[in-house]
C-alpha cells in the first residue's frame, strides 16, 4: 500500500511540475497533477503486460529509481543552469524526466534480475548520502559555485550506486538490516550537526562542515559492521526505523518544553536519543536472532528438537519466594529455573 501510493504522489508530482513549467494558471492546474497522479495509479490496467509476474520488489525498485532519479536530475538541472533565472524551471523538468527514466530502469532491472530487497534498499540509502557527501565535501572547501555543486550532487549519486552494488556483492544484508543502517546513520549524521553547531559558535570555518559529513560515514560503516550475520526481519528493522524516529520527535519535543535557545541542544537532543534508542532495540533483536540461529543449527537435519529459553529475571524472583516449612532434602530451595531446557523427539 506505501509503495502504490508513493507512485502516485510521483505521478502528481510530474504533474505539478509540468504545470510550473509551463506556467498553466487555469483551473488545470489543480487537475492536471490529478489526472497524472491517477494515470501512473492506473498503470497495471493501462500496460497489463507490462505488470505481469511482478513482485512488491519490483514496485520498491521502480519507486527507489524514481525518489533517486528526482535528486540527480535537479543535480543536473543545476549543473547546467547555475545561478540562472531559468534553473528553477529546468530543475523540475529534469527531475521529473530523471525520475520516470530512472524509475523505469529500476523496474525492468528488478523484474530481470531480482535482487534482494536489501540490494534495493541500499542502492536508496547509498543513492541519497552520495550526493550528500559530495556536497558537503565541496562546501568544506569552500566553493560558492552552483554549477560545481550540482556536479558533485550528480557525481556522488552515481557513485553512491556504484559502491552499494559492490557493497551488496560482498555481503547479502537484508532490508530490515538496511533499515537499521539507515536508522544508525541518520542519528550519527544529527550528532554530527550538534557538534558543527557547538564548533561553528567558535571557528567559522567551511572546513566543519566534514563533522556532519563524518557522522554519515561513520554510522553507515560501524552499521554494515554491527548487523552482519544477524539478519533482521522486516518488522525488526521497520520497528527500529520508527522507534528511532520517535524518539528524535521526543527530543524535539523536550528541546521546545525546555525553551532552550542553543541549536546544538535543537539538534543534539534529538539524534542522542534517536541512537540510544537504535541500539537498544537492535541490540535486542540481534540476542534474539543469534540465539535463534544457533539453536537452527543444533536442530538441522536432526530427529530432534532442542528448545532453550533464558529467564534472568526468575533470580531476583527466586529471591523473594518463602520456603514452604516441612519439606526435607538435599535442596530444599523451591525455585524457578534461570534456564529452560527441552529436547523433544
Amino acid at each position: 500500500g506505501r509503495d502504490y501510493a508513493t507512485n502516485i504522489l510521483f505521478g502528481a508530482y510530474y504533474g505539478a511540475s509540468l504545470v510550473a513549467v509551463t506556467e498553466i494558471s487555469s483551473a488545470a492546474a489543480l487537475g492536471i497533477p490529478l489526472l497524472t497522479g491517477g494515470l501512473w495509479a492506473l498503470g497495471p490496467v493501462m500496460v497489463p503486460k507490462k505488470y505481469e509476474n511482478i513482485n512488491r520488489s519490483v514496485i520498491r525498485a521502480s519507486n527507489t529509481g524514481k525518489f533517486l532519479g528526482l535528486i540527480y536530475g535537479g543535480s543536473l538541472a543545476l549543473m547546467i543552469g547555475g545561478d540562472q533565472d531559468y534553473t528553477g524551471q529546468l530543475a523540475l523538468g529534469l527531475s521529473t524526466l530523471g525520475s520516470i527514466a530512472l524509475g523505469e530502469v529500476g523496474f525492468k532491472l528488478q523484474k530481470k534480475r531480482n535482487f534482494s530487497e536489501g540490494h534495493i534498499e541500499l542502492i536508496s540509502h547509498y543513492g541519497t548520502i552520495g550526493p550528500w557527501l559530495a556536497g558537503a565535501s565541496l562546501g568544506a572547501a569552500g566553493s560558492e559555485n552552483p554549477n560545481l555543486y550540482g556536479a558533485a550532487f550528480l557525481a556522488g549519486g552515481v557513485g553512491g550506486i556504484l559502491v552499494a552494488n559492490n557493497v551488496s556483492r560482498k555481503y547479502d544484508y537484508t532490508k530490515g538490516d538496511v533499515n537499521n543502517i539507515s536508522a544508525m546513520s541518520l542519528a550519527t549524521t544529527g550528532i554530527g550537526f550538534a557538534i558543527f553547531a557547538e564548533t561553528l559558535q567558535n571557528d567559522a570555518s567551511s572546513a566543519v562542515l566534514l563533522i556532519p559529513a563524518a557522522g554519515t560515514v561513520l554510522g553507515t560503516i560501524l552499521g554494515q559492521k554491527a548487523v552482519k550475520g544477524v539478519y533482521l526481519n522486516k518488522k525488526q528493522g521497520s520497528t527500529i526505523a520508527l522507534s528511532t524516529g520517535g524518539a528524535a520527535l521526543v527530543g524535539l519535543g523536550m528541546a521546545a518544553i525546555f525553551e532552550t535557545d542553543s541549536p546544538t541542544l535543537w539538534v543534539g537532543i534529538p539524534s542522542v536519543l534517536a541512537l540510544a534508542t537504535q541500539q537498544i532495540l537492535f541490540n535486542k533483536y540481534k540476542k534474539d536472532n543469534l540465539a535463534g540461529n544457533l539453536l537452527s543449527k543444533i536442530n538441522k537435519d536432526k530427529p530432534y528438537r532442542f528448545t532453550m529459553k533464558v529467564t534472568p529475571e526468575n533470580y531476583f524472583v527466586n529471591q523473594r519466594m518463602i520456603v514452604p516449612s516441612g519439606i526435607i532434602g538435599i535442596n530444599s530451595n523451591v525455585s524457578n529455573p534461570l534456564v529452560n531446557l527441552k529436547l523433544a523427539f
